[in-house]
């Protein structure tokens, strides 16, 4: 998964004065918790590791279709950016061994929402910057 807030827990874990809360641990045991057992179904794992995901970082991590392709990574989360809506992170879940490597997934998924062409206006407006 990729998500900016891996960038600001380092930074939270180079600051001195950071202290981990009650909440910072219970919230952690239940992601452990939902995450670790092999569910019956990829979507019922998915649907309990979203809710603690979303809980644990303020957002709503959901699954959506890519418009152009029709592809659905797990979970995405898009940001305002410019009148569009930018991608910020991706989720790709995986249930049991075997299938399609996630790590390989969520960097197509990754690929694929950027190169849209809503979204590839910004990449042209990076380069010019």
């Amino acid at each position: 998964m990729y998500h900016s807030i891996f960038a600001d827990f380092y930074k939270f874990l180079s600051e001195a004065r950071s202290e981990m809360t009650v909440d910072h641990i219970r919230l952690t045991k239940r992601f452990m918790t939902v995450n670790e057992p092999i569910y019956p179904k990829e979507n019922a794992r998915l649907y309990h590791v979203l809710r603690v995901l979303n809980e644990i970082f303020g957002t709503s991590i959901h699954s959506e279709v890519n418009s152009t392709d029709g592809t659905r990574p797990d979970g995405v989360e898009a940001i305002p950016v410019l009148g569009t809506r930018a991608h910020s992170t991706f989720l790709e879940g995986k249930n049991k061994e075997g299938g399609g490597d996630p790590s390989s997934q969520v960097l197509l998924s990754y690929w694929k929402f950027w190169r849209t062409p809503d979204v590839c206006i910004l990449c042209s407006l990076n380069h010019r910057i």
